[in-house]
């Protein structure tokens, strides 16, 4: 809302101060992004979207014990449809 009554600044500050609460927070990363993006910053925009994959990996990672099992069992389906269909 601040930066679209021209107060970027203040919209900085405020994206700052809700990712200092919640790092994790993709909406929060992804609409600072676009602001940058909107008023020309695009290579700010991408430097936040890496620093959001960046938190939100880092987040992930403490739980990858969690989804493992099933990204292995995804990769073993996608290489066995892989192998089928080279073979018709």
């Amino acid at each position: 809302m601040e930066d679209r009554e021209g107060n970027v600044g203040v919209a900085r500050v405020l994206f700052k101060r809700a990712l200092q609460i919640d790092s994790q927070n993709v909406p929060t990363w992804m609409s600072w992004a676009a602001m940058e993006e909107r008023i020309g910053n695009a290579v700010r925009a991408d430097e936040l979207r890496n620093l959001c994959l960046q938190q939100v990996g880092i987040h992930l990672d403490n739980y990858y014990h969690l989804y493992e099992p099933a990204c292995l069992s995804l990769e073993m389906h996608l290489h066995d449809l892989t192998t089928k269909k080279s073979f018709r």
